[in-house]
């Protein structure tokens, strides 16, 4: 799994969480369970309400915007500072910087 997914979800203590591991060793993520939720056979998925939520970014922007009332998805919805650009595009810059932080530390 991304570091950055496993750091927002620990951080966040995102509540009834379940993990499937998938053995990239033998290609699970290619088999035809995984593309139906997938179709480019990438990690990690979420499946959330029944549907699949893929990509890192994605994923880790869809838990803040899934609990904004968490405290991490609080400090990172506080906007950067003022300036022209709307509130959600100064998350989204948040939110990037941070990820980006957390590939070159992991």
């Amino acid at each position: 799994m991304s570091a950055a997914v496993q750091v927002m979800v620990a951080e966040m203590q995102v509540p009834n969480l379940t993990f499937k591991r998938v053995d990239t060793l033998v290609l699970e993520q290619l088999s035809p369970g995984m593309l139906r939720l997938n179709p480019f056979g990438e990690l990690p998925v979420l499946v959330h309400k029944g549907r699949a939520i893929y990509g890192p970014h994605i994923i880790v922007e869809f838990l803040i915007d899934e609990y904004p009332d968490n405290p991490v998805a609080q400090k990172l919805l506080v906007p950067l500072s003022s300036s022209s650009l709307s509130h959600t595009h100064l998350y989204r810059a948040k939110v990037r910087r941070w990820f980006g932080w957390v590939r070159t530390a992991y």
